[in-house]
């Protein structure tokens, strides 16, 4: 029974020292790869366009998004600093429009909580969003300037440890507000289009 004991006690040991030293790898600086999804959500459109002058409720619903997303972060104890950039393709529901493509820059402030070989997180990418938009997302006959703007959102999140990579999962909530210059070519009038987005977001990848 004695022997059972230390047999016991040893293999709690070990299970203590493996669970410490997961525990430790949480708090190395690492870098992490992502597949970056949104569902649902609105766009809504504003421009100072005479021709945009009746007020319309119907706004679009926008499309699922995808794309790709490279962080990097150092963790702090209970706080991490990261960094993230991004590339998302993204489109709404009005008929012949060809999709766009945001390349965002974020800061991704952290808080959080290593749980034996596990974190949980939660994070909030802050940024500069560039959306690049076809010329007939806003009318025949149009000249799209580079849209510039930002995005805030909210994420939470898990990340495990298989030795030198790790999965993470995080889901949340992302708002976009960004602005375009429009040109008609025709009349070679000019005019604002101010847009917000609001969707669901959902990335999974890997770290290193």
């Amino acid at each position: 029974m004695r022997n059972f004991s230390y047999v016991v006690i040893a293999i709690a040991t070990l299970f203590v020292l493996q669970t410490r030293a997961s525990a430790q790898d949480l708090d190395t600086p690492y870098v992490a790869a992502k597949l970056m999804l949104g569902f649902g959500g609105d766009v809504d459109p504003n421009s100072d366009s005479v021709f945009d002058a009746i007020d319309n409720d119907d706004d679009p619903k926008l499309e699922p998004s995808y794309g790709v997303g490279i962080a990097g972060f150092n963790p702090m104890g209970l706080f991490a600093l990261g960094g993230q950039l991004s590339l998302i393709s993204w489109g709404d529901t009005h008929d012949d429009t060809s999709r766009s493509l945001f390349f965002e820059i974020s800061a991704l402030p952290q808080l959080n909580l290593a749980l034996a070989i596990v974190e949980v997180f939660l994070n909030v990418p802050l940024g500069l969003t560039v959306d690049f938009a076809d010329d007939e997302a806003y009318g025949p006959g149009a000249k799209v300037g580079t849209g510039l703007g930002w995005h805030l959102g909210l994420m939470l999140g898990a990340r495990v440890g298989l030795g030198d990579l790790g999965l993470l999962a995080e889901v949340g909530f992302i708002h976009r507000s960004f602005s375009h210059e429009v040109e008609v070519e025709l009349t070679n009038d000019t005019f604002d289009v101010d847009v917000e987005l609001d969707q669901a977001a959902l990335n999974i990848g890997v770290y290193f």
